[in-house]
């Protein structure tokens, strides 16, 4: 008869080494790693170039559409009541209270399209096109404002009445309904329209042409030239000066960007020298003439450029006093 082992006694059968699954492979942070310039936040483990390609072009088409889709509906308000609501004669723009919104709104529109192409494209949250600390600083912002508000609009109401119609106060006399009507869109849409440009330009526009190259510099200049040039280009100027009032204009706001660590700065000098120049020429005219053909620009240019370079320096020393931060590391 045979003795039946207990079970704690029985031998084991060999059944082999069970197989563990393979480690996940890491994703490649949509973060900058390490102390990073804002110009530079889209250079990360997971970018590519053809990425950074797509913004720029997206960018651009997402303005065209807008444009062209708000244009075409104030053209068939302008058709349907009979009101020439949207005037043009050549490179002459003749900005009705109507155009004025629209051009501004499209403009505004701007800001939405360009966190969404950082967060589709790069997979950074839109907060961090706000500045390097990932949060728009209304503290720094206010405080700006409040000194370049009333030194713009001394200046505003100088070269307004010494040069009328550079700054567009050459259409038909204000009236007192036009004033109005005028100075509620300039105050309540210019400084939207001013912070769309700069979200555009000087934000995923000028990070893109940055994020070609891991090398500093050249990233710098990438972001500091080309983004600019294309600034200038889109606003159509016939004339030299212009021109080179544009770039420039553009190169000031891309300094200030890069010297206090994000966008507030360029954003309210934006729009503090649009929104009191508008201001101003709405007691003058009931329409804003824009005329960029050649020869419209001259010496007189020579002004605002360089009241842009005064507030630039300034701007530049009073981050250094404060010690703004230029770069943050993200993942820290």
């Amino acid at each position: 008869m045979s003795e039946t082992l207990p079970p704690s006694s029985r031998p084991l059968r060999d059944v082999g080494t069970v197989p563990q699954p393979a480690p996940a492979p890491a994703t490649p942070s949509a973060l900058p790693t390490g102390p990073t310039p804002y110009h530079h936040f889209l250079r990360t483990p997971r970018s590519r170039w053809w990425r950074a390609a797509l913004s720029i072009v997206l960018l651009v088409v997402a303005y065209l559409v807008i444009n062209v889709a708000l244009g075409m509906a104030l053209l068939l308000v302008s058709v349907l009541t009979g009101l020439d609501l949207m005037p043009m004669d050549g490179s002459t723009m003749t900005m009705t209270p109507a155009l004025f919104l629209v051009n501004n709104i499209s403009l505004a529109l701007l800001i939405p399209v360009s966190l969404g192409l950082q967060r589709l494209l790069h997979g950074q949250s839109g907060r961090w096109l706000h500045s390097v600390h990932g949060r728009f600083r209304w503290n720094l912002a206010l405080r700006l404002a409040a000194v370049l508000l009333p030194l713009w609009a001394v200046y505003a109401i100088g070269f307004t009445l010494f040069a009328p119609e550079m700054a567009g106060a050459g259409g038909a006399p204000a009236t007192l309904v036009s004033t109005t009507v005028m100075l509620l869109i300039t105050l309540l849409t210019t400084p939207l329209q001013a912070a769309g440009e700069e979200y555009a330009a000087r934000g995923i526009l000028a990070r893109s042409f940055a994020s070609f190259t891991s090398h500093p510099t050249a990233a710098l200049v990438l972001a500091l030239v080309p983004a600019n040039l294309l600034f200038m280009v889109a606003h159509g100027a016939g004339d030299w000066t212009l021109a080179v009032y544009y770039f420039g204009f553009g190169l000031a706001c891309s300094l200030v960007t890069w010297r206090t660590g994000g966008v507030e700065a360029a954003v309210v000098l934006h729009a503090v020298n649009n929104t009191t120049l508008f201001a101003v020429a709405a007691f003058l005219t009931s329409e804003i003439v824009i005329d960029r053909s050649a020869g419209t620009g001259g010496p007189i240019m020579l002004v605002p450029l360089v009241v842009m370079a005064l507030a630039t320096a300034g701007i530049w020393l009073w981050s250094r006093r404060r010690g703004l931060a230029t770069s943050a590391d993200p993942t820290a």
